[in-house]
């Protein structure tokens, strides 16, 4: 038998001791303790937790592509508004661009679903790993997206060792957070999505009205944020056209 077949010690030895935790494990009916790998408040992807998307308007591309476009430009204008004389804005650069990868590139507007690894958006962006999760967070902080951490199983169930291992995050847009923290951006949001709707509407098809959970219409954005917000969209606007 030639040499490289023969089990090093060191390998026969780790083996070993796989089998004795194993064992010793069964015998005395402890559970493992948490994969060390997972991080908090992560859930398996099958988990009804980590199933948070929903279509986006009536699921339809022209319906997604207008309401991309209103978040984007929304962003862009919030960004400007909000910055600070000798100051970043509050998303930056990077979080539009990450914004814009996401809803353009990773979402799938018939069922909301959103699932770029990390890795996926560096590449799209060209930012580093730090930039997009500082991207991120700004986005999530101001309520232009959402996600949850998700975990996927891996190797088979009572094996010693990890059996669960971190996978990309589910992205979500509730925008709840935007409407708590930020109303005006919300109704300028909604204002932008409406007008995007009805300019490009479908081929012999009426562009649906845009309601409220209540059933009320949308309102235009209100007060001195609303105001600014609808002035600085119509300058774009106009030097885009």
């Amino acid at each position: 038998m030639s040499q490289n077949s023969t089990p090093s010690a060191a390998q026969t030895a780790r083996e070993a001791r796989q089998l004795t935790n194993a064992f010793t494990a069964k015998l005395t009916q402890k559970s493992r303790g948490p994969d060390p790998h997972v991080r908090r408040d992560s859930y398996d992807v099958d988990d009804d937790r980590a199933k948070v998307w929903r279509k986006i308007e009536d699921g339809s591309r022209h319906a997604g592509l207008a309401w991309a476009d209103a978040l984007i430009q929304t962003a862009e204008e919030f960004d400007v508004v909000h910055k600070k004389h000798g100051a970043r804005g509050p998303l930056q650069a990077n979080g539009i661009r990450v914004l814009r990868s996401i809803v353009r590139r990773a979402l799938d507007f018939a069922t909301g679903r959103s699932e770029p690894e990390l890795l996926t958006i560096m590449k799209w962006t060209g930012l580093s790993k730090n930039a997009v999760v500082g991207a991120l967070a700004r986005l999530r902080e101001h309520g232009f997206l959402d996600w949850v951490r998700r975990t996927i199983r891996v190797g088979e169930k009572g094996q010693p060792g990890p059996q669960r291992k971190q996978t990309s995050n589910a992205y979500w847009f509730g925008f709840g957070r935007m409407q708590n923290k930020h109303r005006g951006v919300w109704q300028r949001f909604r204002q932008l999505l409406a007008k995007k709707l009805a300019n490009k509407p479908p081929s012999g098809a009426t562009p649906p009205k845009l309601l409220t959970a209540g059933s009320t219409p949308i309102r235009v954005a209100s007060g001195e944020l609303g105001a600014v917000l609808a002035s600085l969209g119509a300058k774009i606007e106009s030097a885009s056209s």
